[in-house]
């Protein structure tokens, strides 16, 4: 066997031989996290997970393509060795990217629950007719949640957001007559 010598690309330039164990279980290490999950959901709510059989095998088809793929950047980084400061920028724009998902993913939830609510006020039919009856006599959040008595996703989008924040937005647009 000939020495290798370790180089910056991580665990995957360091144990050649190794690739694909090391591969298969970084990318195991998902699947039993959302195994041990799911089990505790099923035991707090038996009838809640129906599809877990699909949920479990986009897990490990994700898990295992982005350690395969990670291992193949690294391989690349490790054959190409590029200068250090490029190495650096590559590294801070990749975290970057990694670090802005989560607050732009938070601001289409904050967006999405800013439509549901609107919706109340804006539309006619039934649903308005719940909601301005009931935001005469309880605040924004249970009126909102009573006009979407029937659209599960908008009640839940409402909950996450809060009672203080729901009803501090819809402060500004409630209609006369609400408290």
């Amino acid at each position: 066997m000939a020495d290798h010598v370790p180089s910056e690309a991580g665990l995957f330039g360091m144990y050649p031989i190794t690739r694909l164990t090391a591969a298969a279980s970084w990318g195991l290490g998902p699947l039993l996290v959302s195994v041990c999950l799911l089990v505790v959901q099923i035991l707090k709510e038996p009838t809640c997970c129906n599809l877990w059989p699909i949920g479990l095998a986009l897990v490990l088809f994700m898990s295992l393509s982005a350690v395969l793929i990670g291992a193949a950047v690294g391989r690349l980084v490790a054959l190409f060795d590029p200068p250090s400061p490029v190495y650096m920028a590559l590294l801070i724009i990749g975290l970057f990217l990694g670090a802005s998902a989560p607050a732009k993913e938070a601001a289409e939830e904050r967006e999405e629950w800013q439509t549901y609510a609107r919706s109340c006020v804006n539309q006619s039919g039934h649903g308005h007719e719940v909601y301005v009856d009931v935001c005469r006599y309880h605040d924004q959040y249970d009126s909102l949640q009573s006009c979407h008595l029937r659209n599960v996703a908008a009640a839940y989008a409402l909950r996450k957001a809060g009672r203080d924040a729901v009803n501090a937005y819809m402060q500004p647009i409630k209609p006369a007559g609400c408290r």
